[in-house]
């Protein structure tokens, strides 16, 4: 056990054994707590900078509630060399949401969907009511506790790896250095497509309207049965009129484009098939998302809040704008009756057959087009019907019956004349 100093005040007795490891230190159990860990950084971790960066971020005072949302510094700690890490709250049973949204609708219903994407908004306004930016909000830094043993903590969101949040105070800007390509919105895209980083391009970088759009690619991939927003496919349908060397652009390379099939058409192009249909969506989700994507290309001002997330989500629940189909699979209620999922899958299914008869017919053709040696072939596939040159029994079959017939009527004759 090591102890260190609080910039409270307060002794951490601190077990050295992790709890888990990372590129910039280890998370480690704090003795006599159970709702707190500390991460203790790797010694070139242990900048000024980023003493200054925690040492504002714990100005703030969190709620117990808010305790839960986000993983918020609590305190920096010292040991006797200088500055080694901080505080924060503890998770104890939580998957990052790439889990989620990899689930099928069978294992994470929509109506628990739509209690999850609920709590990542409140989560994000949390941030936003700080006055501060997540910057990289990506799904690997979203955990959500799918543990239903406890219905006061099932679903449950909390954002973690905050001590790489974009901080601001007054004109003093700790920025965020890191992010996820899919989760960039446009407006930097451009800029690191343009030989620019993060670390480095000129302020600013990230801001709420950048989080705006990274938390509603996440709330798409949620409800869309974990598509991208930006992620295509060849359209099967016209795949025989287009070019064979066709490209199908990366999510990122979308992005800076500002191109979605969910909202636009392009020949040979179309969502990838384990989607539903955008329209399966309440009209308030489709609005929101092409006000962030389609007109918040141009003008990230008008991209969708937390808060207004938020509120349309809540409406959906406390409406109940949902029903369930014969195969369990519950779906938003609108002008089509047939179940999205089903309809998702059924779709899937023929397109799996016709690349299936489209792959055997070309191994038929592949191998109807392979050389065969003559003599083979002949042994493997055909009976040989040329006459046989006979044996010598088989050609003087008759003389050898005459002769037979006559040595028996000889022996009888001697027999009979002998007796």
């Amino acid at each position: 056990m090591k102890k260190y100093r609080g910039a409270s005040g307060k002794i951490y007795t601190i077990n050295p054994e992790p709890i888990a490891k990372g590129g910039e230190g280890t998370i480690c159990a704090v003795e006599g707590a159970d709702d707190i860990v500390a991460k203790v950084y790797k010694q070139e971790k242990r900048t000024k900078r980023r003493l200054e960066k925690l040492s504002l971020m714990i100005r703030y005072q969190l709620t117990d509630i808010q305790r839960k949302q986000v993983t918020w510094p609590l305190d920096v700690i010292y040991e006797e060399s200088g500055f080694a890490g901080y505080i924060m709250p503890r998770l104890h049973s939580a998957e990052d949401f790439t889990v989620v949204c990899g689930a099928g609708i069978e294992e994470i219903n929509l109506e628990d969907r739509l209690f999850i994407g609920y709590n990542i908004c409140a989560a994000v306004d949390t941030v936003h009511s700080f006055g501060q930016v997540c910057g990289d909000l990506n799904p690997q830094n979203i955990c959500v506790n799918l543990d239903t043993s406890d219905p006061a903590e099932a679903l449950m969101v909390t954002l973690v790896d905050t001590d790489s949040y974009h901080i601001v105070n007054g004109q003093m800007m700790y920025r965020c250095e890191v992010g996820q390509a899919n989760y960039i919105p446009p407006e930097l895209q451009k800029r690191l497509y343009g030989g620019q980083s993060l670390s480095s391009m000129p302020l600013p970088t990230y801001s709420k309207e950048t989080d705006r759009f990274a938390l509603a690619v996440n709330l798409f991939s949620l409800f869309m049965n974990g598509c991208h927003p930006f992620a295509c496919a060849i359209d099967p349908e016209e795949a025989d009129t287009i070019d064979e060397s066709l490209d199908i652009p990366q999510p990122s390379d979308n992005i800076r484009k500002g191109f979605s099939p969910f909202f636009y058409k392009k020949k040979g192009i179309t969502y990838p098939t384990y989607a539903p249909d955008f329209t399966f969506l309440p009209e308030s989700f489709q609005r929101l998302f092409y006000r962030t994507f389609v007109d918040g290309y141009k003008d990230p001002t008008v991209r969708a809040s937390a808060s207004e997330w938020m509120q349309v989500i809540m409406e959906v629940l406390q409406n109940k704008d949902y029903i369930k189909c014969p195969n369990g699979h519950i779906f938003f209620i609108n002008k089509k009756v047939e179940c999205p999922y089903c309809e998702m899958i059924r779709k899937h299914q023929e397109r799996q057959r016709k690349v299936q008869a489209e792959a055997a017919a070309e191994a038929r053709r592949i191998a109807a087009s392979q050389p065969i040696h003559p003599k083979e072939h002949m042994a493997e596939n055909y009976m040989d019907t040329r006459p046989k040159e006979p044996s010598f029994i088989e050609s003087h079959l008759v003389f050898i019956v005459y002769g037979v017939i006559i040595l028996f009527i000889v022996l009888f004759v001697v027999w009979y004349f002998n007796s």
